[in-house]
């Protein structure tokens, strides 16, 4: 198991959502009694991990004893928002013996409803989410993981020529990148009309509302949005209708903060770019495996099928011309079939003797 201690000097916020207060039985300090507990000895196991909608941010992910819990940064990075907890699994495990900080925070964890309950004095104590303490450690953690001599060991074995086009495919990836978000940006805005608020089912605090554009198209589901001039109002939009567009926020917006009329502006997507570079990684790596015996085709001798007159196959005797009977076969000999069951005959017998029964 690669691990690193680090050491984390201020105290850390946490901010619980509805949902994750709702998968804890509504009793989220335990938790965070737990969190406190375990950093103070400094056996608190935590990984960070890129976000499922944008893999250019990261979340911290701590386990406590059964739970494996997502921290996502605040805006102003001063705490962690908890997002979702679930219990800890085999594949959580084998998450941690491969790579895994501990952290070691004397100060302990502190929970607040919401990020405005922080205190903010002048003689108050700094709060902060030392994420650029985590992320060097991280960075030094998994430089430690593969070695000194693995950048020159992830080739290794491979032809030239299979290495010269795996380099190609990764400057045609950069270069898409770097295309796509120049296009982005010289895009024009989405101007839109008003907006509203959505009625659209919600699983956390994050804000949801409808956005009505002056024309329609420019905009597809899934794309990464945010309101012009306003970089901290970032979201993702969840569904297009004509010329409506629902945005679901990454944090809570408040409905004053959205101005009445004003653009959206598209922003580029790391997301796909992101899995073309982890494929080439791990073509680099000589990871994929090969297809197993059942995949590959099998080459299976075929005997020639004996020619009959004409340089063709003699017929199968069930597929004779009409007309023809197959040999050994007697025509005159009716074909055997099911026997009659009792009861019916005795229906016949029965009809014989009414005389009812047509002759055949």
């Amino acid at each position: 198991m690669t691990t690193r201690v680090v050491t984390l000097r201020w105290p850390l916020a946490v901010i619980p959502a509805q949902r994750a207060i709702e998968q804890l039985g509504g009793q989220p300090n335990r938790l965070v009694d737990e969190l406190t507990a375990l950093s103070a000895r400094g056996v608190l196991p935590a990984r960070l991990e890129p976000e499922r909608d944008d893999p250019s941010r990261h979340k911290l992910v701590v386990y406590a004893s059964r739970h494996a819990a997502s921290l996502y940064l605040t805006q102003q990075s001063d705490g962690y928002r908890l997002g979702h907890v679930s219990p800890r699994t085999f594949r959580d495990e084998d998450r941690l013996t491969t790579a895994a900080l501990l952290l070691h925070c004397p100060s302990g964890w502190r929970a607040f409803g919401h990020v405005r309950d922080l205190p903010r004095g002048a003689f108050d104590q700094p709060w902060s989410s030392q994420i650029a303490e985590l992320r060097q450690a991280w960075d030094a953690l998994l430089a430690g993981a593969r070695g000194p001599g693995a950048a020159g060991q992830q080739g290794q074995g491979l032809p030239a020529h299979h290495r010269h086009y795996l380099d190609l495919v990764e400057r045609v990836i950069e270069a898409s990148r770097d295309i796509e978000i120049a296009r982005q940006e010289l895009a024009p805005p989405l101007p839109y009309a008003r907006r509203e608020a959505a009625r659209e089912q919600r699983y956390s605090g994050r804000g949801v509302y409808v956005f009505h554009l002056a024309r329609a198209g420019g905009v597809t589901a899934n794309a990464l949005v945010q309101i012009a001039d306003q970089p901290e109002l970032r979201g993702r939009v969840d569904r297009v209708d004509g010329r409506e567009v629902v945005v679901r926020f990454d944090q809570s917006v408040d409905f004053r903060a959205l101005p009445p009329q004003g653009e959206l502006r598209v922003l580029p997507s790391d997301l796909v770019y992101s899995k073309q570079r982890a494929a080439v990684e791990t073509a680099g790596e000589r990871r994929i495996r090969e297809p197993g015996p059942a995949a590959r085709p099998r080459r299976r001798r075929v005997r020639p099928v004996p020619a009959g007159r004409g340089g063709r196959a003699p017929p199968h005797p069930r597929r004779q011309p009409a007309g023809r009977v197959p040999p050994g076969i007697d025509r005159a000999r009716p074909a055997a079939g099911p026997r009659p069951s009792r009861h019916r005959q005795d229906d016949d017998d029965h009809r014989d003797r009414a005389g009812l029964r047509r002759p055949r």
